[in-house]
């Protein structure tokens, strides 16, 4: 640490001297290896601050020291100003993909969402050729969904699909479609482009290779043949009992029951997919579909010649069972034994 002084001490006495930035770099470099943080971003700081022309063999490490320094302070938000620093003013550098990344992973767990978005679009767009860039671009996508910013969402999903098609595994480009479907869903129920997107999720799954069918492909799946069957189920829910006459009851069972074939392959499907939670939602729709205990007949009942129920006494007919005359008195005195 006397010989890392020492050099900012040179710098003191001859601050115009030729070998005053070499001074600063050499302080830095034994500041570090003593973890001596306050001396690092001391002797980093004014390098670049009174040395500009310093060449960039001196600039460029001075600028990792100080974003290394401020991270391991936990000084955050200015270890992220340094990061992207590099990765901006030396953009085609080899170190500065990683500089933009530390920036965004940073920002991003800061809860800076916007700023962490901002950083990790210009990682795809300047780094697109890079193994993670696929993965990185799909982040995009997740923190646009964050943001809620439905639309734009929307178009991040599909653009991400046509420009990772060949780079992004399988089962991430299943996912990109399923969560294309959703933020054209929330962005307008009316969007067909939704059910489009669904559809093609539940016919993709079955063929995903077996590695790429994780659990995140199989609630996709599932979620989306559960979406695409509730227009049916609310169909046969609006099926209703409205009148006592035997010829309109015939026909709305008749509704009922073509459609509930329909409802419990279509439910079976969903369960095939393989996810817990959407299994779960079927099988309770299922319950739903065979459940009448809450229907109801509304209207009057009708009897044979049109008779009323309510009526009875207006009608030609006699009961069925007729009481005999003297079981009143019996039923007396069977009481009366009790």
């Amino acid at each position: 640490m006397l010989a890392a002084k020492e050099f900012q001490e040179f710098v003191g006495r001859y601050p115009r001297s030729e070998y005053a930035p070499l001074a600063l770099n050499d302080s830095v470099v034994i500041a570090e290896k003593a973890e001596q943080l306050d001396l690092v971003i001391a002797a980093a700081e004014q390098l670049l601050k009174d040395y500009p022309g310093a060449p960039e063999t001196l600039q460029k490490p001075a600028v990792l020291s100080l974003a290394g320094a401020y991270e391991r302070s936990a000084r955050f938000p200015e270890a992220v100003r340094w990061y992207e620093q590099y990765a901006s003013r030396w953009p085609t550098d080899p170190k500065a993909p990683d500089q933009l990344f530390n920036a965004a992973l940073w920002r991003e767990g800061l809860g800076d969402d916007a700023g962490a978005l901002a950083d990790w679009r210009r990682y795809v767009e300047r780094y697109r050729s890079r193994p993670d860039a696929a993965r990185i671009a799909y982040n995009v996508g997740l923190l646009l969904e964050r943001q809620k910013d439905w639309r734009e969402a929307a178009d991040h999903w599909r653009e991400f699909q046509r420009g990772y098609g060949r780079t992004a595994p399988p089962g991430q480009l299943l996912l990109a479609r399923y969560k294309e479907g959703l933020a054209r869903r929330e962005a307008g129920r009316k969007d067909a482009g939704a059910a489009a997107a669904f559809a093609d999720v539940a016919q993709r799954f079955p063929h995903l290779p077996q590695a790429e069918r994780t659990a995140a492909a199989a609630d996709a799946a599932a979620h989306a043949r559960f979406l695409l069957v509730e227009p049916a189920f609310d169909e046969f829910v609006a099926i209703r009992f409205r009148t006592a006459r035997q010829a309109g009851l015939v026909a709305a069972l008749k509704a009922k029951n073509g459609r509930m074939a329909k409802l419990l392959a279509a439910y079976t499907e969903v369960i095939a997919a393989g996810s817990p939670r959407w299994s779960q939602a079927a099988l309770t729709r299922l319950g739903e579909v065979v459940d009448f205990n809450d229907v109801t007949v509304e209207g009057e009942l009708i009897k044979p010649e049109g008779s009323y129920l309510l009526h009875r006494n207006q009608t030609r007919f006699k009961p069925l069972i007729q009481l005999r005359d003297d079981f009143n008195g019996e039923l007396r005195q069977s009481a009366e034994g009790l």
